[in-house]
């Protein structure tokens, strides 16, 4: 999944994941399997349910010994509010000021598809050192070399955002994201950590794309 574009589905990897991936492939596998037994109306067995428990080792010093995310990751982008947050289910992972276009920028249902390391050929670009866009559309979320237009209405639609945070969402939100964008779209917060820094993490080398110039409406 972390490959050159246009296969960089994760753009960045972090020390301990490859160390995590195969405990969280474990505990996925094992509660599809748990789910075909139950579903066959068959007895789990113990052997799943020691499979089970301990992969959820893995997870001791977590919130309820679990996975912190259930759910998958979203994008939802608040106009009134000037807002992009990530979340998951009910969870915030983070949360951002964004420029925005007022009713130049559209509301609905995107998802992350071009992942895009200096779409303009230059990390100081009008599309600063990462781009996503949106769907089949010219509209993106990227960086910017006008960071005094965040929390403003000031772009031609596209969602702009600082340079360390374009960066660390670029890292967290993998291809295929789903983005929400409209009005008062906020989730009812029942769970927010903390984010005292950045996530740690490493480029994927090559996730420029040298065949295409990119003209989203900045």
């Amino acid at each position: 999944m972390a490959q050159p574009f246009p296969n960089n589905i994760l753009g960045e990897t972090a020390s301990g994941m490859t160390e995590m991936f195969p405990k969280l492939l474990a505990l996925h596998q094992g509660k599809v399997q748990e789910g075909k037994s139950d579903s066959s109306g068959k007895e789990n067995g113990s052997t799943t349910s020691n499979s089970s428990q301990g992969n959820n080792a893995a997870f001791a010093d977590t919130l309820g010994g679990q996975p912190f995310l259930q759910e998958p990751l979203e994008i939802v982008i608040d106009k009134n509010k000037h807002k992009l947050a990530l979340i998951s289910g009910d969870t915030i992972v983070r949360m951002y000021d964004v420029g925005l276009g007022g009713d130049r920028t559209p509301e609905g249902s995107f998802i992350i598809t071009d992942k895009v390391v200096n779409p303009n050929g230059r990390s100081n670009g009008e599309f600063g050192s990462r781009g996503m866009q949106l769907s089949n559309t010219n509209y993106a979320i990227h960086g910017t070399n006008e960071p005094d237009s965040i929390g403003l209405d000031e772009s031609l639609g596209c969602v702009r955002m600082r340079t360390g945070d374009v960066e660390e969402l670029f890292a967290l939100a993998p291809q295929g994201t789903p983005v929400r964008i409209g009005e008062d779209v906020l989730p009812d917060l029942t769970l927010v950590p903390e984010a005292k820094q950045r996530y740690q993490h490493t480029l994927v080398p090559k996730q420029n794309n040298p065949n295409k110039t990119y003209h989203w409406l900045n």
